[in-house]
């Protein structure tokens, strides 16, 4: 009988290579980002060895014994839930690429992808071995790509600057984790004030808001103004201990700690300041800092443009000296409010006013005189009426005002005497007194017209009617109440 042929290697040479695999292993591990590790038929670890498990700040014993979810925020995806991962083990599948997250003790979120196989010892199930790596790196670069991608899609989708604007403050906290957003607005003088915001429901934060409304900004002044003067992103820690910080209520009473600030640019300086807050303490993301200098030239280019199209469509409704109404918007809403008080068995009644002496101060003293008056006259014509009353500028000295809801034409007179003594009072223009008068023309719907055309036209000769009877006084169309 012949003698079967041992192909084996004697112990000490098998021991020998033995080693010599593990070295290699070893060598190869602690040369690469990956680690290697092993679980027991319970998914508990057993072995985690390679340099690779150093970058994610942790120490490495403390996983031994313990199955990954116990450590792990949760998988990327399917909601964060462990879920189907679980189904995949407990059915003894292998699986490549799972990608989940990890905070490390310094509060930093890891993103590592995991692949293993099942081991079996005959046809019994042992447990898992496989590698893993740290992708944190592509991870956020992946992540701060889509967020620049984001970013875009919402100011080429919105249909105002506001809109934009909540919208970009609201994918910038959900994706990186900020409680609230809030924008400033430089304004004509340089300085920066709350405009917009957006933040997660929470009583606290929203008192925060409340207190953030009342807030602006010079340049060089708190972290929003030198963000602002500086062109520069901002990131601190904790709010709590930076001496650049404006208000120490910011930390004290509203608990805010993180904060990461960058300008909004546009042709090469700051137009306004985005501030994102939370209430835990945030070290500084190098990544997100780079990223949002293409983030800023987007939203700045955005509301650059916006302006511009939204001061065209505010030039065509609107006086450009005095910001009141003109002609075209006075008309839209006049035709509005007539079948509104129709239906509603009320009147209303429009006022056609024209200064007296105007053109004397634009003779006597200058344009620039006249033009301050005609400002100034605005502004105390808009302070006698109610919210819902509207004052116009027609053109040179001429106005029109709304009155709506009119029960009767002696609140219509009262209104006008507030209206004749408010023009009355002289306009103080560089130490000197301007003075003017009004003469003014009223005309009522339904009793006196019932069109906009005719009840302009009425209130007009009806103010013609009060500068023959000596101006600096009213007429009704019909003659009801003389002034």
């Amino acid at each position: 009988m012949a003698r079967k042929k041992d192909t084996g290697l004697p112990k000490q040479e098998f021991g020998a290579a033995l080693r010599q695999c593990e070295d290699r292993l070893k060598c190869i591990l602690d040369l690469s980002t990956e680690w290697y590790w092993e679980q027991d038929e319970n998914h508990r670890f057993t072995v985690i060895t390679g340099a690779g498990f150093g970058t994610l700040g942790s120490d490495l014993q403390a996983y031994v014994g313990t199955a990954r979810w116990e450590h792990d925020v949760g998988p990327v995806g399917d909601d964060g839930s462990w879920d189907k991962h679980k189904a995949v083990l407990a059915a003894r599948q292998p699986f490549a690429d799972f990608v989940t997250r990890r905070v490390d003790p310094q509060g930093e979120m890891h993103y590592y992808s995991v692949s293993g196989r099942p081991v079996f010892d005959g046809t019994r199930f042992v447990g898992y071995r496989g590698i893993a790596k740290d992708i944190t790196v592509s991870k956020r670069a992946e992540q701060l790509l889509r967020l620049e991608h984001m970013v875009a899609r919402c100011v080429a989708d919105a249909d105002s600057a506001s809109a934009a604007l909540k919208t970009v403050l609201r994918s910038i906290c959900e994706t990186q984790s900020w409680e609230c957003g809030r924008y400033f607005r430089r304004d004509n003088d340089g300085v920066f004030s709350f405009s917009e915001y957006w933040n997660i429901p929470n009583p606290q934060i929203d008192r925060f808001i409340a207190w953030s409304r009342e807030r602006s900004y010079a340049p060089g002044v708190g972290l929003v103004g030198r963000v602002g003067e500086s062109g520069a992103p901002m990131w601190v820690a904790n709010v709590a201990n930076d001496p650049r910080v404006a208000h120490k209520v910011l930390a004290d009473e509203h608990g805010m700690r993180g904060a990461f600030l960058f300008p909004v640019m546009s042709e090469g300086r700051p137009i306004g300041v985005m501030v994102f807050n939370s209430r835990e303490v945030r070290e500084p993301d190098a990544r997100l800092l780079e990223a949002v200098g293409v983030i800023s030239s987007q939203i700045g280019q955005f509301l650059q443009r916006k302006q511009a199209e939204e001061r065209v469509q505010y030039l065509a409704t609107h006086d450009g000296l005095t910001g009141l109404p003109n002609r075209v918007m006075f008309s839209q809403l006049l035709n509005f409010a007539i079948p509104h008080v129709q239906r509603r068995k009320q009147s209303l009644a429009v006022l056609f006013i024209d200064l007296d002496s105007f053109k004397a101060i634009n003779d006597t003293r200058g344009h620039d005189a006249g033009d301050r008056v005609l400002q100034e006259i605005a502004t105390r014509f808009t302070g006698c009426l109610r919210a819902s009353d509207v004052v116009a500028r027609l053109g040179g000295d001429e106005f029109v005002v709304l009155l709506q809801e009119i029960d009767q034409t002696e609140q219509v007179a009262e209104v006008v005497r507030k209206i004749l003594a408010a023009a009355f009072e002289p306009v103080i223009v560089l130490g000197r007194e301007c003075h003017v008068t009004a003469s003014i023309g009223i005309c009522m719907c339904p009793a006196d017209a019932q069109d906009a055309q005719t009840l302009l036209k009425n209130a007009d000769a009806a103010m013609y009617l009060a500068k023959k009877k000596g101006k600096n006084n009213f007429q009704f169309c019909s003659g009801n109440i003389q002034g």
